[in-house]
């Protein structure tokens, strides 16, 4: 917006936007299986916290404190957690069976009603070494929420480009990717 200064009124983003704290994630009975799971882990590996959790419809969030000093790898641990909440999807999707409709049905993962695992492989981690990267990771997982309800009402602000042509100046012209507003691109001042 700054790189358009003075072109849109100052008016332009009221209303816009959501509040943050308005949006939020309505889990289904897949979604709170998942949680449970999730609750679970420090009853399953004592010396290991629990604490933030923020589902999403494809993926998750969440903050593990490691209290003592544990005698697996933090990758079996979240393995664990996995299988776990594999377990439970499974039993869910079972107990439903066929009462399930098919608009319900079709929002389970495929690979769970193969049998499969209800995850991809790996999983992503860092250390929090300080209260404040803790408190940064916490609110980003929180506000999860908000950034998937901004993406959904402006999806061309979140428009890939895998071969984007930029015009540098002076003759030379770049290749790049890209996620976002390329009209940005065009403006004579960028900020």
């Amino acid at each position: 917006v700054r790189a358009l200064g003075s072109k849109l009124p100052s008016t332009w983003l009221e209303g816009a936007f959501p509040a943050p704290a308005d949006c939020r994630i309505a889990l289904t009975p897949l979604g709170e299986a998942v949680a449970a799971a999730w609750r679970e882990i420090s009853a399953n590996w004592p010396g290991v916290e629990a604490l933030d959790l923020q589902v999403m419809p494809e993926h998750l969030h969440g903050i593990i404190r490691v209290v003592t000093p544990q005698q697996h790898p933090l990758g079996q641990i979240v393995g664990s957690f996995k299988a776990r909440a594999t377990g439970k999807a499974k039993a869910l999707a079972e107990a439903l069976g066929s009462k399930l409709p098919s608009t319900v049905r079709g929002c389970l993962p495929p690979s769970l009603l193969a049998g499969e695992s209800l995850w991809a492989e790996g999983f992503n981690d860092s250390i929090l070494w300080t209260d404040e990267r803790r408190a940064r990771a916490t609110h980003y997982l929180k506000t999860n929420p908000y950034r998937l309800a901004i993406k959904r009402l402006f999806p061309d602000l979140f428009k890939v480009s895998r071969d984007l042509e930029v015009d540098l100046g002076e003759g030379r012209v770049g290749h790049f990717s890209a996620i976002g507003n390329h009209f940005l691109l065009e403006v004579p001042v960028l900020a």
